[in-house]
């Protein structure tokens, strides 16, 4: 019999009882994709049922579009009517999402993001006995001062993590951070997009809040922690929430999806306490009451970034390959690059925003180590868009007059291999049709579990920029003998590189746990 996911895990599972446990349930429900949300009454998270007040909507940033970098909104499942959800008067909180967890990780290792400790290396508070966790990598714009907020758009792309294989716990991120020193230890209150399958359950980016009044060391109720899983975030939204999955990514070279989001330190009108605001998408969608951090950050930021997080959980973090964004370096600029735009930050508790007028750094996993991740900075561009950046990496930039006429691919087969006597063919798109290259022959020698597998080819014709190549498609053809079936093939990873007189370039590169599962009812997948 199979061990289900959660019996590796009994630390994990006597937690989700208790969290499961606290909230009062009223219906459950699932989304397209799968993710489970139980729909509680608003009035249950406060132990007195008084929900705080939201800030006027006057207060939130319009959604401004640049005709020259015409970005779109993200939809997220429950902007779908039709999607089935909980009674009027409640609000939904994601069940966490634990059945892809690797049998070794801890409650603490799922609970805990230890990348802010490292983010500001020259907080006053900094101490030799600062944790300085290994494996992150940061690309950030950062500004000094007393902030009380932020807000801005921040592109969303659907970053390849846990690449080259490693034990599975990698995350890629593009966020902000709101910290304050004053009690001796970091206090933070972040958020953004993540892209992180032990949280999530897949590799899809989704909405993330997260909060620490400790310095990163200890999460649980009212301590802090990510999204919904301890108590302390407030949710007020119907439709919007921590957890939520984005459902609509950019793509390299094509349309540029963005998200707006909003934090503001806000007083309620009726008793004066303070709130941390959150807005996404021009909806206030819930609140961290700034008595969680008893003086500090309830009163005020000391500090503001805002960039991209790539977490390597190889034991050489500078051997990873994961994407930081869209994967390219920020020089690689608008349709290429991950962007943030039209940056504020709020400068008293009346709302009053100003320009950001940060500076761009970045950060290693190893001091000394490569970073191959980089930043480029645009503050008061005096356009549209504001103080803005681009960010990214691993992958450099060809330039735009290079022309490619080879192609190769790198497979890493997963779990279910290619068997002996099946093939494999890839083809691309290309201005001049389509064409097929043969990755495995039949009878060629079966692609054994976890074995990488790299095919090479000339491209037929004269030799292309890389705007020219199009999808990919991978398909799998059985060939099956009297006593056999159709083949089953997992796909772990795929990365599909150019080369040619003006260089290299990487066209695409896609992991998952498995990336593809092709079978002989589904034998192709399409990049």
């Amino acid at each position: 019999m199979a061990v289900q996911p959660l019996q590796l895990h009994p630390e994990i599972t006597a937690w989700l009882a208790r969290r499961q446990a606290g909230l009062q349930i009223v219906k459950t429900t699932v989304t397209p994709h799968g993710q489970t949300i139980d729909w509680v009454p608003i009035a249950s998270q406060h132990p007195s049922g008084k929900i705080a007040s939201p800030p006027p909507a006057s207060m939130l940033p319009p959604r401004t579009v640049d005709p020259q970098r015409p970005s779109r909104a993200i939809v997220m499942e429950l902007d779908d009517l039709s999607v089935d959800r909980g009674p009027p008067g409640t609000v939904p909180i994601p069940r966490p999402s634990v059945g892809k967890l690797r049998a070794t990780t801890t409650l603490r290792e799922y609970a805990v993001k230890n990348g802010g400790r490292i983010v500001k290396k020259t907080r006053a508070s900094a101490t030799p006995t600062d944790p300085n966790p290994a494996g992150y990598f940061h690309q950030t714009d950062s500004q000094n001062g007393t902030f009380f907020g932020w807000d801005g758009h921040l592109s969303v792309w659907a970053p390849a993590i846990n690449n080259p294989p490693g034990p599975g716990d990698d995350h890629s991120i593009l966020q902000f951070w709101l910290q304050n020193y004053d009690k001796g230890f970091t206090q933070s209150v972040e958020g953004g997009w993540t892209v992180d399958e032990n949280l999530n359950g897949d590799t899809q980016p989704h909405i993330f809040t997260y909060y620490t009044t400790n310095g990163y060391s200890q999460y649980g109720d009212n301590i802090g922690g990510y999204n919904t899983l301890n108590s302390g975030w407030i949710q007020v939204s119907p439709t919007i929430f921590p957890g939520i999955r984005i459902s609509t990514v950019s793509t390299v070279g094509g349309p540029q999806y963005d998200v707006s989001m909003k934090f503001q330190l806000y007083k309620e009108p009726t008793d004066g306490s303070l709130n941390w605001w959150v807005a996404v998408q021009g909806t206030w969608i819930g609140y961290y009451p700034a008595s969680l951090f008893n003086g500090g950050l309830g009163a005020k930021a000391d500090w503001f970034g805002i960039g991209g997080e790539v977490f390597s959980s190889l034991s050489n973090p500078e051997q990873t390959n994961d994407q930081m964004g869209s994967g390219f370096h920020a020089n690689g600029g608008w349709t290429r690059a991950a962007f943030v735009r039209n940056i504020r930050v709020q400068t008293d508790m009346n709302g009053t925003m100003a320009t950001n007028n940060g500076g761009g750094v970045g950060d290693a996993a190893a001091p000394g180590g490569a970073d191959p991740y980089t930043i480029e900075t645009h503050m008061n561009s005096g356009g549209s868009w504001g103080s803005y950046f681009f960010a990214g990496g691993p992958t450099a930039v060809a330039p735009p007059v290079a022309l490619f006429n080879q192609v190769s691919f790198t497979i890493v087969t997963g779990g279910d291999d290619l068997r002996g006597d099946s093939s494999a063919v890839a083809t691309i798109a290309l201005p001049s049709g389509t064409q097929t290259f043969t990755l495995k022959n039949q009878n060629e020698g079966s692609w054994n579990n976890n074995s990488t597998h790299t095919k090479s080819f000339a491209i037929a014709g004269a030799p292309q920029p890389l705007p020219a190549f199009g999808a990919v498609k991978i398909t799998l053809t059985s060939h099956n003998g009297i006593f056999e079936t159709d083949d089953n093939w997992n796909i772990q990873s795929v990365e599909v590189a150019l080369s040619g007189p003006g260089g290299s370039a990487s066209l695409m590169n896609r992991t998952g746990n498995p990336f593809a599962r092709l079978t002989g009812s589904a034998p192709s997948v399409t990049l």
